[in-house]
């Protein structure tokens, strides 16, 4: 005869008897929320999993938005572009202990595959759009460079279609920075900006060309010194180009705004500086005289982000003595200054400020787009004197206005998924935002300059791709109308 256990026959009978077993007391409750993407693009579902420890039994989740659920490992698809606090609270059966998690998830345009789009460039080479100019007869006229140290010109008509092109390779054998173009008056074109002169010392020099109609090269001007020296802007005026730019001191890395005249030929005239901590970004030339876009450098503080602030200075026609007319109440670099039809000027760039990098959680300096409408007086228009975009990382380098006086700013946006794309938003003409989109593919994709397209509201945005395209990098044209569409 078997014998049994006191423990033994105890268990049996409480089988028996349906006495239910109660949840291990020494295990702890902890809950960790671990969702699939924490940065996503509008339309991609996300899970959120959860690593609870075994006592754990109930799952409240909360995405944010007001949106809950109440599975243990739910999936879920946001409707909107911003960032969301997402909470898991984890209780046991009985409900008497509760644990807590939660993260941020950050939702991101679409990438947009604009439908209207052109490339130009060649399988093997590197082509980097810079800056465009629309010239009087509707047809425009793009310029880059070649594998970093050769200027590109391209010609098209109205359509896109191109024309000419030439390629100017005697400037420099290092890296070369178109800044700006224009077309004279007699037809004929300017282009200014940079080059390395020496890469060990970031020594840079300036340069300005002239083009006959057919984009034959007419005169070059180097200017050569121990300066670290840039044009940013030409103008013309009767008998006359100037180049604007910026002159650094690479001893002490002050900079000075900096003019210079030339005759219709190209022959330097005079010069003269301005300011003794102003980096030149962007001219307009008005009846009322010049006005530029700088940031001021302030080198006395060791904190990045508060390095460069925006203003205006204000020249005569006479280029009498500067006058700044607004203080920025922020940190950043005014990119581009457009007038508009009202005799307003609207500011574009970049701010820069700390941020949290949801991937890591740590602080970070993250660059914003901003936009601002100011009279020609200084004072700013708008109730929130700066309209800022902050989705990821950001910069507007130009805008335009349309034939019903909205606004659209276009710059460069970066974010881990689709890496740099175009960013293009649309605000009425009091500031509201009144679209976002993100324009290129799962590649690099820049804009530098926008133009009006071939009717008054659309707009045509020039820069660079590696998405689209026969080369690492080629001229990139995207044509949208007055809906971004």
């Amino acid at each position: 005869m078997k014998k049994y256990s006191f423990l033994s026959i105890f268990c049996i009978v409480s089988i028996f008897f349906g006495c239910k077993l109660k949840e291990i007391n020494f295990v702890d409750l902890e809950t960790t929320l671990n969702p699939s993407e924490k940065i996503v693009q509008l339309g991609t579902p996300i899970t959120f999993n959860q690593n609870s420890t075994i006592v754990a039994k109930n799952f409240n989740w909360d995405f944010g938005n007001n949106v809950k659920s109440t599975e243990p490992t739910p999936t879920y698809q946001y409707p909107e572009v911003g960032i969301y606090n997402v909470t898991l609270v984890s209780t046991k059966d009985d409900q008497n202990q509760a644990v807590t998690d939660a993260t941020n998830i950050q939702v991101l345009p679409k990438t947009y595959n604009a439908p209207q789009k052109l490339t130009y460039g060649t399988a093997g080479n590197d082509e980097t759009g810079y800056c465009m100019e629309r010239l009087n007869d509707g047809s425009y006229l793009f310029v880059g460079v070649i594998n970093l140290s050769t200027l590109w010109v391209v010609k098209t008509n109205s359509m896109g279609v191109k024309t000419w092109d030439k390629q100017i390779n005697d400037i420099t054998s290092f890296q070369l920075i178109p800044k700006d173009v224009k077309e004279l008056s007699d037809g004929k074109f300017v282009i200014v900006g940079k080059y390395i002169y020496n890469p060990t010392r970031s020594d840079n020099d300036a340069f300005i060309v002239k083009l006959d109609t057919d984009g034959t090269l007419l005169k070059k001007y180097t200017k050569s010194t121990t300066l670290n020296d840039e044009y940013v802007s030409v103008l013309e005026l009767p008998n006359a180009i100037i180049a604007m730019g910026t002159s650094q001191d690479l001893s002490t890395m002050q900079n000075r705004a900096r003019v210079e005249f030339f005759d219709t030929n190209l022959n330097l005239t005079s010069d003269g500086n301005d300011g003794s901590a102003w980096q030149v970004n962007n001219v307009q030339l008005t009846p009322d005289g010049f006005f530029v876009a700088i940031s001021e450098l302030n080198l006395n503080t060791q904190d990045v982000s508060q390095r460069y602030k925006p203003n205006i200075v204000h020249y005569t026609p006479s280029f009498g003595e500067p006058r700044k007319l607004n203080n920025f109440n922020i940190f950043g670099q005014c990119w581009s200054i457009l007038p508009l039809k009202n005799n307003d000027f609207l500011m574009t760039g970049e701010t820069l400020e700390k941020g949290t990098n949801i991937l890591t959680g740590e602080t970070e300096n993250k660059t914003h787009a901003f936009i601002s409408r100011v009279k020609r007086t200084g004072q700013t228009v708008w109730s929130t004197p700066v309209q800022t975009v902050r989705l990821f990382n950001e910069d507007f380098y130009g805008a335009i206005e349309l034939q019903d006086g909205s606004l659209v700013a276009v710059g460069t946006h970066e974010n881990p998924i689709s890496k740099k794309d175009i960013i293009v938003t649309k605000f009425s003409p009091s500031g509201q935002i009144l679209k976002t989109i993100l324009v290129g593919g799962m590649e690099n994709d820049e804009a530098l300059d926008v133009e009006i397209g071939v009717n008054q509201n659309s707009l045509l945005i020039f820069g660079s791709t590696q998405s689209y395209g026969a080369g690492k990098r080629d001229f990139y044209v995207v044509r949208l109308n007055e809906n971004l569409e």
